[in-house]
């Protein structure tokens, strides 16, 4: 398994709820069509901040993932970040 892992800022408390269903109607119809897609957590973390895990069958699909979908998500959350988000990737190596 593989995560891709995305933190995110946001200006305000308003921003990041906006941002939350804009993914939810946007984001997620995306990452769902990417193979060997497996499952996606997003936490919001603080009022103002949000960590999105996706989670893949291999390194290939989450890159795949991850250049497919971040344009889409980077897009739709523009107008709501205080900085550009952070994205992370690498191999899952405890999950219960």
């Amino acid at each position: 398994m593989y995560a891709n892992i995305v933190s995110i800022q946001y200006k305000s408390a308003e921003d990041a709820e906006e941002a939350v269903k804009k993914m939810e109607a946007n984001i997620l119809p995306q990452i769902r069509k990417v193979p060997g897609f497996q499952r996606f957590h997003l936490v919001r973390t603080s009022e103002t901040s949000t960590l999105h895990i996706g989670i893949f069958d291999t390194s290939q699909n989450a890159e795949h993932g991850r250049s497919n979908v971040y344009p889409y998500l980077r897009d739709a959350v523009s107008a709501h970040v205080a900085s550009p988000p952070s994205v992370q990737h690498g191999p899952v190596r405890l999950a219960i």
